[in-house]
């Protein structure tokens, strides 16, 4: 007997492509575990991890140029991943290694939209979508500028570096006849103000909520 307004067919439909989804998935990972472990035997490593580190270089075209029970790595990596329409090899087999099961699986940091394969087995998916985004990011901005200040310079900020410390210290000489700022009777006198001044506020606040 169908509820008003709910349509029994379409909802069992839905349930079952769901169901066929969800084992079509399993079949797909059992398949990739298969062949990541096949290729392990083929390449005489404990696992693709330590392969690449020993190969970084080679890595990929290794592995594309192999032929497992008659058929190219290239071919097999097209059936593991099927979701792909277009795609290289180098691609699908980051998906394979790193176990994603759909197509621009990394998001940008920033909007959400998809990013772009880099096409650089070590990096994979860019972080942001596009150079706006990038843009955006204020982390992103400051690390730019920290490693562009260090190329330039070889210190990591501009604290740690001896000539503008040296230039600090002879501009705080001139404006407070001192080294630094805690050695001006000047500034001295003005904390002691500001100290009183904020005791004696909240001294009267406390004192008339008191009443």
């Amino acid at each position: 007997m169908e509820r008003e307004g709910v349509n029994t067919n379409n909802s069992m439909v839905y349930f079952a492509l769901k169901v066929k989804n969800m084992i079509d998935l399993e079949i797909l990972k059992e398949q990739r575990l298969k062949f990541v472990n096949t290729l392990c035997q083929y390449l005489k490593t404990p696992s693709l991890e330590i392969y690449y580190e020993q190969n970084p270089k080679s890595f990929v075209r290794n592995i594309v140029a192999l032929t497992i029970d008659g058929k190219l790595c290239k071919d097999i990596l097209k059936e593991l991943t099927p979701y792909m329409l277009v795609a290289t090899p180098l691609e699908r087999l980051y998906h394979v290694v790193f176990d994603f099961y759909e197509k621009n699986p990394v998001k940008c940091k920033i909007c959400g939209n998809p990013t772009e394969f880099v096409k650089q087995f070590s990096k994979g998916y860019q972080i942001y979508c596009s150079s706006n985004c990038r843009m955006l990011d204020q982390k992103y901005i400051n690390n730019k500028a920290l490693a562009k200040y260090f190329k330039e310079t070889g210190y990591k900020n501009p604290s740690q570096n001896p000539d503008v410390k040296k230039k600090k210290i002879e501009t705080t000489i001139k404006h407070f006849g001192c080294s630094h700022i805690n050695y001006s009777e000047e500034i001295k006198e003005k904390r002691r103000k500001k100290y009183f001044s904020t005791c004696q506020t909240a001294f009267a606040i406390f004192a008339i909520s008191a009443i």
